[in-house]
């Protein structure tokens, strides 16, 4: 975390080391884990970033890492894609949020997201929130290696980058919303230069240090840039006083001091830190370390004014061959007060340091301590809490406006800082300040949703100093617009320092422009060749005029139509309507819907809005004669059914046709005709009814149905012969239930056979010989367009609309198949990550298996069960599947694997194991039915088929040895009520 202070002074409290670390934490298990740098945020949570050897995302990971004020670990999540991906720095935003400067290394041909890439490896920018969601990323470089190496955070948001481009150094300006205002590219002289570290200062002026090569030697190198992007600085030293630039840090009165190595004449490596002033002129050098290798690799001011070096040491024993985390307190003329050196019997290191808003001091790196689990990621405590009295007259708070979004409000959820200004004129730092920020109406009282009832917990602020900062703030989004008010105030311990502070805030989408769009379309039917009329009308339900709006009009080839309308201004409440010609011109349209997209919105894209209209397109008319007659099928109507078949659970119906004739039709002249057979004789006329004018009758009959589906035409008789209609299909299953099956295989550059094992299940299920149920329905989501998130979750809402519809009726069983890449979230979940899956972005691209798929099905009361091949079904007891399983009643699953196992594939299957299992067990139950039927009752319930795959997927995975100690177990997960839930049943 980097602050813009001004005035510090050396006056405060002195670190001293202690002789063993307080407190420390591991992590990692990849056998080269670091930690490379430490924040601290507004709750008072420890936040980490570095870089895991063994990437769950392939390659090495970028790893956060998040614990809380105890060193409780509340969050590890690892980030990036397919090939190496690392984090060098993180910085905290006044609204809360995380920054995370590093890099990512370009993934291979099969990965569709390898075209956002510049080069082979580019700089990375990630925008997270508290949770550890990537919100934003900004991919940045060129063709040559790029890297971001440090990031620094200025009070309104805006951030500094350093990095490495080539053998270029690298400087980049952001805006508070995270877009580039400008870039420099620096090379000393026309010599390889690189970026090492970098530090913010008082005046705002960005200082970058690294280092510059020549013929095999290295000069420190450092350098100055002002708001502006002008580079107002820049020097070398001397190798023999300084060969590369590791760290930098902001001193009093706009001073740096700067810690790196230097090579002596023996080839040893050792430390150093200067002190410059703002013109980079030398003040102080100091020689750091010993006989052995000594290398500082940061710098950290204390709010005290002491200053803590870092590193690691092989001189704290002579011939030492190993390498101990090594710390020397210096004061602020860089006169050293002490060295410690802390570690196990291996190598260990620190790489950065912080300070907590409680005194604290802690360190993070890389540590061998745990032999076995070889350099594991590390943080380290070095000094307790700093108690001290409050001082309220020595401190003073100033509250500013929040600068918001839109200027004149803010939208609901959107996250945005009050500016705070802490005023220490005391003689000492002061830790332990505080902020609750509590409501004034009674509607702002549950529209706060961050810091809500949390204090937000301030940086110490050292003596005779000013610290500019902010308090993070968001709104939940069903805040009702309006005027709202809430009072800060600030602490110190317990203790209320000063008056509360009144913020005035306009919140709401009501308060801005608000668009809504609807369409609407004159005819029923458009007719190839012929114009017809869309009514599009536009509304302003917001509370500011939107001003220069357009209407952009999206139709697929063939459709003729305006693309483009200015609209103009809408005042609030205003409507503004438009009649859209659309004519059908291409004869490949077919009769099937055609979908025409609207969007309306400002020059700016600050508001808009968008709708869909969907037009059915006819082929051109017959030319008509005086006896022509259209038979049309009134109830039901197959147009409002998601499907051809139409389910009808009892075995009577009243079907109803509108016949249109320039004839009269008489009863003797209408008839049903069921499956092909033609019209009885000696019908009834009584059980037709018939009501209309002479030219348009509507004719109701009931029927009885049979079992099965039944294709049924209305037919009117005339003179020309007969007329009939669409043919309507209607399912009667009165005996037995229906099955609804939903398979979707994600397709992946990494796994094979997801697709394949899709349709092989969903194939071997439907097979005709399947006599258990009524009707098989099957839905197969097999390529990259059918399975992103968005196109999977419109699946599964026509599954809701068909059971509103009755099609799918609370006897029946419905089967949802998934086979791709199962993913462990962060919070416990599990996940499905879909064909658009990108792993920064875990939440927009992948499905929650319990909120999207489970839950989304849950207001279906039929019986459901679901089939899942995918890693990772969960890491601890109560989460991932298992969890899911165990939280809701009624939950059937059979899952590939335990929650610590993976599921294989293999091209001898040509399947994953469990699919080939279950595939296996299918078919053995067709052809030998004593093999698998344990209740010999010629059905094959679940528990059988779980019976059977319980023993081949292990089998076949140990016979294969696709992996040393590689195992599959699948797992299942049944009611009680459908303890005898049948998946099969042999027709004789």
């Amino acid at each position: 975390m980097i602050f813009c202070c001004l005035a510090l002074s050396a006056a405060g409290q002195s670190l001293y080391l202690p002789e063993k670390v307080l407190q420390q934490r591991f992590v990692g298990a990849g056998g080269h884990d670091v930690m490379s740098s430490v924040v601290v945020n507004w709750r008072g949570d420890i936040a980490t970033v570095g870089n895991a050897a063994a990437g769950k995302n392939g390659g090495r990971d970028i790893n956060l890492v998040v614990f809380d004020a105890q060193l409780n670990l509340i969050l590890e999540r690892h980030i990036g894609r397919q090939n190496d991906d690392g984090a060098n720095q993180i910085a905290v935003l006044p609204d809360g949020r995380y920054l995370i400067a590093g890099y990512s290394t370009r993934p291979n041909r099969k990965n569709k997201m390898r075209t956002q890439y510049l080069g082979k490896r580019d700089g990375w920018l990630l925008l997270l929130d508290e949770k550890g969601e990537t919100v934003r990323e900004l991919m940045l470089g060129t063709a040559q290696d790029d890297e971001l190496m440090a990031v620094a955070v200025c009070p309104d948001g805006s951030a500094w980058l350093a990095g490495n481009s080539g053998e270029e150094a690298w400087v980049i300006r952001l805006s508070a919303k995270q877009e580039v205002l400008w870039e420099k590219k620096v090379r000393y002289h026309g010599l390889p230069t690189r970026v090492a570290a970098a530090v913010l200062n008082s005046d705002g002026d960005f200082y970058v240090v690294g280092a510059v090569t020549e013929t095999n030697l290295g000069h420190l190198w450092m350098a100055a840039f002002n708001q502006e992007g002008s580079m107002s600085m820049e020097k070398i030293f001397p190798s023999a006083q300084a060969d590369a630039g590791t760290g930098i840090t902001a001193l009093d009165d706009g001073r740096l001091a700067i810690v790196g190595t230097v090579v002596d004449p023996r080839n040893r490596e050792n430390g150093f830190l200067s002190i410059l002033n703002r013109s980079g002129i030398l003040q102080s050098y100091q020689p750091l370390g010993g006989r052995e290798y000594d290398r500082i690799h940061t710098a950290f001011r204390l709010q005290s004014g002491q200053l803590l070096a870092a590193g690691g040491s092989a001189s704290f024993e002579r011939g030492s061959r190993r390498i101990s985390a090594w710390f020397t307190a210096l004061d602020a003329a860089g006169v050293v007060l002490q060295d410690r050196y802390y570690g196990s019997k291996q190598d260990d290191e620190v790489k950065a340091i912080c300070e907590h808003p409680d005194g604290r001091v802690f360190a993070v790196g890389a540590s061998a301590r745990q032999v076995l689990k070889m350099q594991q990621g590390w943080l380290i405590q070095l000094s307790g809490r700093t108690e001290q009295p409050a001082t309220a007259p020595e401190i003073g708070f100033i509250v500013n406006p929040p600068v918001l979004p839109e200027e004149a409000f803010l939208l609901s959820n959107q996250r945005v800082s009050i500016p705070v200004v802490v005023q220490n004129s005391g003689k000492s730092a002061q830790y332990n300040l505080r902020a609750t920020v509590a409501a004034v109406n009674p509607d702002a009282a549950t529209a706060l949703q961050i810091p809500g009832n949390r204090f937000v917990q301030l940086p110490p602020v050292a003596a005779n100093a000013t610290l500019s900062w902010g308090i993070p703030f968001r709104i939940t989004e069903n805040a009702p617009p309006g005027r709202y008010q809430w009072q800060v105030q600030f602490y110190q311990g317990e203790k209320a320092l000063g008056e509360p502070q009144t913020v005035e805030i306009w919140v709401g989408e009501k308060v801005r422009p608000q668009l809504e769009i609807t369409t609407m379309s004159s005819d029923t039917n458009f007719v190839l060749g012929k114009p017809g009329i869309v009514t599009v009308e536009i509304r302003n339900i917001g509370g500011m005029v939107a001003s220069n709006l357009s209407l952009i009009v999206s139709a697929p080839e063939g459709i003729s139509c305006v693309r483009q309308i200015s609209v103009g201004a809408l005042a609030p409440g205003a409507t503004w309507t438009q009649r859209l010609e659309v004519t059908p011109e291409n004869t490949t349209i077919g009769t099937d819907a055609v979908r025409i997209s609207m969007r309306v919105s400002d020059e700016n894209l600050l508001y808009s809005a968008s709708t869909e209209a969907f037009l059915s397109v006819a082929p051109p008319p017959v030319p008509v004669t005086t006896n022509d007659v259209v038979a049309i099928w009134v109830y039901p109507n197959p147009d409002h059914f998601e499907r051809a078949e139409i389910v009808w659970p009892q075995q009577e119906i009243t079907l109803q046709v509108k016949v249109i004739s320039k004839q009269p039709v008489t009863k003797q002249q209408f008839c049903l005709e069921i499956n092909g057979q033609p019209c009885p004789t000696g019908v009834k006329f009584d059980e037709v009814q018939i009501k209309g004018d002479k030219t348009s009758k509507t004719f109701s009959q009931t029927i009885r149905l049979e079992d099965g589906e039944q294709v049924i035409r209305a037919t009117v008789q005339t003179t020309q012969g007969n007329i009939s209609s669409e043919p309507l299909k209607i399912i009667c299953s009165p005996t037995k239930p229906n099955l609804h099956i939903v398979s979707i295989g994600v397709p992946s550059a990494d796994l094979k056979y997801t697709v394949k094992d899709a349709r092989d299940f969903a194939q071997t299920l439907a097979a005709t010989q399947n006599t258990a149920f009524g009707k098989i329905f099957l839905d197969t989501l097999l390529t990259e367009e059918q399975t992103t998130k968005t196109e999977v979750l419109k699946a599964l809402r026509r599954l809701q609309y068909r059971y509103s519809d009755l099609q799918i009726l609370p006897r029946d069983l419905f089967v949802i198949f998934v086979s791709g890449h199962g993913l462990g979230d962060f919070d416990g979940s599990f996940r499905i990550a879909a064909s658009d899956y990108d792993s920064p972005f875990m939440q927009e691209t992948s499905l929650d298996f319990e909120q999207e798929m489970v839950n989304y099905l849950q207001q279906m009361a039929c019986r459901k069960l679901f089939f899942v091949d995918a890693c990772h079904s969960g890491t601890t007891s109560g989460t991932g599947l298992a969890g899911i399983a165990a939280r809701k009643n009624g939950m059937n699953m059979l899952v590939s694997c335990r929650p610590d196992e993976f599921s294989y594939e293999d091209d001898s299957w040509q399947n994953g194991a469990f699919t080939h299992a279950l595939v296996g067990g299918f078919q053995t139950f067709m052809l030998r039915p004593t093999g698998i039927d344990a209740n010999g009752d010629a059905q094959l319930d679940a528990n059988e088929l779980f019976a059977f795959i319980e023993k081949k997927v292990p089998e076949l995975v140990e016979k294969k040895r696709l992996k040393a100690g590689a195992s599959q177990h699948p797992n299942f997960f049944l009611s009680p009520k459908d303890k005898s839930l049948i998946l099969f049943e042999k027709g004789k």
